[in-house]
C-alpha cells in the first residue's frame, strides 16, 4: 500500500513521487525500471515517509519525529544502508514538502504543478494545476484545472470549462458547476448546490447531495439510494442513470 509521501531509493539517488499519485509502481514505470523481484533485490527500494495520524501538514523538517520512515518491500539490495538511505530520503521528502505543501495562505492564482493546501484561500485555479484541498476554499476553477480530493469543510465556489474534482469527502461543497465541469465521486455529506450546462457528477454515495440540476447536467450513478438527494426543477433536459452490478444483487 502506497502512502503519502512515497518514493524510490536507488544506489546513487532518490526519486520522490512527483504529484498526487504515490504509487511506487507508477513511479518505477515512469523511470523505466522493471517492478519485479530482480529489481527489488538489486536495483531499488520502495520507501515512504508517513506522517503520524495522517497529519501531512506538519513539517517533516521541523518535526521529524512526527514522520515515520517505512520500507515497503520484504527484500532489499545489498547496497541498502538503512540509516544513511533514510537520512537522504527524509531530506528529499522535506524538499518536496516545502515546494508543494501550502498552509494558511491567501493565493491569487495557481496555474501549474501539484499542491496540497491546508486552510488556504485561492482565488483562481487554472490550466494544468492539480491540488488537494483540506479545509480550504477556491473561488473559481478554470480551463483544465483539477482538484484531486476535497476534505473537511473545503469549498469550490465555481467550476468552469473542463475543470474536474475527482473526490469530495466530509462536508466539502461545490457551489456551482458550469460548462463541461465534472465531479467524479461524492462521499459522506458532500454537496453540489447547482449544476448548469453539461456538467456531470459520475458517482454519488453515502449522504451526498445535489441541490439543483439545470440545462443538460447529468448524474450518472447514485449507489446509496434512498439516502441520495437530488432536486430537479420543472424545466430543462436531464439524465439520471442508476445501475447495479451483478455482484450487488
Amino acid at each position: 500500500m502506497c502512502r503519502f509521501k512515497s518514493g524510490i531509493i536507488l544506489k546513487s539517488r532518490v526519486a520522490i513521487a512527483p504529484g498526487g499519485d504515490d504509487s511506487h509502481s507508477a513511479l518505477l514505470e515512469s523511470m523505466g525500471i522493471e517492478d519485479d523481484y530482480i529489481g527489488a533485490s538489486k536495483v531499488f527500494v520502495r520507501a515512504e515517509l508517513v506522517p503520524k495520524n495522517d497529519e501531512w501538514w506538519i513539517s517533516p523538517e521541523e518535526y521529524p519525529d512526527n514522520w515515520v520512515f517505512v520500507v515497503d518491500q520484504d527484500i532489499v539490495p545489498d547496497w541498502f544502508d538503512k540509516e544513511e538511505d533514510e537520512k537522504v530520503f527524509r531530506e528529499s521528502v522535506c524538499d518536496w514538502w516545502k515546494q508543494h505543501v501550502l498552509i494558511d495562505q491567501k493565493i491569487d492564482e495557481l496555474s501549474s504543478g501539484y499542491y496540497c493546501l491546508k486552510r488556504c484561500e485561492v482565488k483562481i485555479l487554472c490550466k494544468d494545476v492539480q491540488v488537494m484541498l483540506d479545509n480550504s476554499t477556491v473561488q473559481v476553477m478554470l480551463v483544465n484545472s483539477t482538484v484531486n480530493k476535497m476534505l473537511d469543510n473545503s469549498t469550490v465556489n465555481e467550476m468552469w470549462d473542463n475543470s474536474t474534482v475527482n473526490e469530495m469527502w466530509d462536508n466539502s461543497t461545490v457551489n456551482e458547476m458550469l460548462d463541461n465541469s465534472t465531479v467524479n465521486e461524492m462521499w459522506d455529506s458532500s454537496t453540489v448546490n447547482e449544476m448548469w450546462g453539461s456538467s456531470t457528477v459520475n458517482e454519488m454515495r453515502d449522504s451526498s447531495t445535489v441541490n439543483e440540476m439545470r440545462d443538460n447536467s447529468m448524474v450518472r450513478s447514485f449507489k446509496e439510494y434512498p439516502k441520495i438527494q437530488i432536486f430537479v426543477p420543472d424545466t430543462g433536459s436531464f439524465e439520471m442513470v442508476s445501475f447495479k452490478n451483478k455482484s450487488e444483487d
